[in-house]
This record gives structure tokens, sequence and C-alpha cells, in this order.
């Protein structure tokens, strides 16, 4: 059984695979004062109820570098488990053709893995995430760049904690464009400001490509909404898992 982390800047989120099908994920918060065997007993506890014997393989993705060193440490002293760590040197089959290669995010080479493996290129990755990123890459497998941009979670936070009458809400689908109360008037400008931007972007970067018919894939925590205003677009919630997946199967010999 194989152990996959995705450790982002709000959840973390766990997958486990046997062998190429993923049988159970778990969510929970980023939290970097949490200790290695706190961590470690809510994992246990996981495979207890999902009656998940043992785990004999781990790959580990993160963008917290203080909780990077607790889930290496969980996974060596807890589950003797040597964990590959998602970094711009590892074997895959993409290539990253930017000038720093080791400034992108692991989520970001993971997703694109899998997009690019699954799907072939041109392909985009949209993750609604803490922020809402794009990933490119071309026909050829080359890993171009792509953009970044304040993710819904973010904007949210943001407008409740620099304005004094706006409060935070918990974001509702809207079905219309005029809100009638402060907090539909939010759910709309969020929701459909959000959606215009990834629209825009997205348009941008087919012109640059060269090519209309470029694959988009959506994912992250806020693709379940988005997907309802974003319907031409195949959604896939677990594909950073699934890239994790497949980079420990072309880098496990560099646990052995």
């Amino acid at each position: 059984m194989l152990l996959a982390i995705d450790i982002g800047n709000t959840n973390i989120t766990l997958g486990f695979f046997d062998g190429d099908a993923l049988i159970r994920t778990f969510r929970l918060s980023s939290q970097p004062k949490r200790a290695v065997d706190e961590y470690a007993m809510i994992i246990k506890t996981i495979l207890r109820e999902s009656s998940i014997h043992s785990l004999d393989s781990a790959i580990l993705s993160s963008v917290v570098p203080p909780l990077t060193p607790i889930f290496e440490a969980m996974c060596i002293g807890h589950f003797s488990l040597m964990p590959v760590v998602v970094n711009y040197q590892l074997d895959m089959d993409i290539r990253l053709s930017i000038p720093r290669p080791e400034g992108l995010g692991p989520d970001r080479i993971a997703s694109a893995v899998a997009a690019y493996g699954l799907y072939g290129g041109p392909v985009v990755v949209v993750d609604f995430g803490t922020a809402t990123t794009f990933s490119v890459v071309t026909e050829n497998g080359e890993y171009i760049g792509g953009a970044i941009m304040p993710g819904i979670g973010m904007s949210i936070d943001a407008l409740a904690r620099m304005t004094a009458g706006l409060p935070e809400i918990s974001l509702n689908p809207p079905e219309r464009f005029i809100g009638d109360d402060t907090r539909s008037n939010l759910c709309s400008g969020i929701v459909f400001g959000h959606v215009g931007a990834v629209e825009k972007i997205l348009k941008g970067i087919k012109r640059e490509l060269g090519s209309s018919s470029v694959r988009v894939i959506l994912t992250g925590g806020f693709s379940g909404i988005m997907k309802n205003y974003l319907r031409r677009y195949k959604v896939v919630p677990e594909l950073t898992l699934e890239g994790l997946r497949m980079l420990y199967e072309r880098n496990k010999t560099c646990t052995s």
C-alpha cells in the first residue's frame, strides 16, 4: 500500500493506493505545530478504520517547509518507510523547461505529471487551492510555466479581514449575478469574478500556445464549486495524488 501525502498551505491530503487504485483519501488541516506522534496517530487511526493492514511505501509533496521534516520523520519513525520527497530533480515524463525549476512547487509538478500522463498535451491544469494556479505542458511534454492568482478562499479571507462591513462567509454557489444581500453579493462577485479571470487567462494561454485544442483539467479543493461554471472542462479532484503515484513508480528505487 502506497501512502501519498500532499501538504498544502491550508490542507494536507492523504491518498492510499493499492497498485493503481486510489482506495481512500483523507483531508486534515495543515498545522506545523502538531508533533510527529500526533500525525502518526491520525494516520494509524485511518488505517485501522479503513482495514488497511500495512503501508509499504510513501511519497511526499510539501509546499510548507516546516511540515516536510515532520512527515519525513513520521514515515521513518512510525512506519519504517523512507519517503520519496518530490522535487524538480526526480525522474518524470515531462521536462521542466523554465529558468528556475527549483522554484516550482512540488504539487504543481505532481499535477502536471498526472495531467500529461493521463491526457497528453498540450494540457493546462487549473488548481483551485489556497491560490489558483495554472500549469502548462506542451504537446511534447515540456512544462513551460503558467500563472498564479489569489484563490477563492484567500479572496473571502481578504475581504473579511480588510473591510469593516463585510463578513467572512461560507461560499455558496451563486445562481444569479445580482445578489440581494451582502452574502449573495460576495458569492456572486467572488465566484463569477474568478470564472471570468480563469477564462481570460486560459484564452491567453491558448493564444500563446498557438492552439485551440488544449485540454484543460480542473482540480483542487474549490473545483467542486467551479465545475458548475466551467462545464466544458474536465474535473479530476485527486489529480495531484495521481501524479504522486506516478512519480513514486518512476522513482521508487531512490528509497531502496
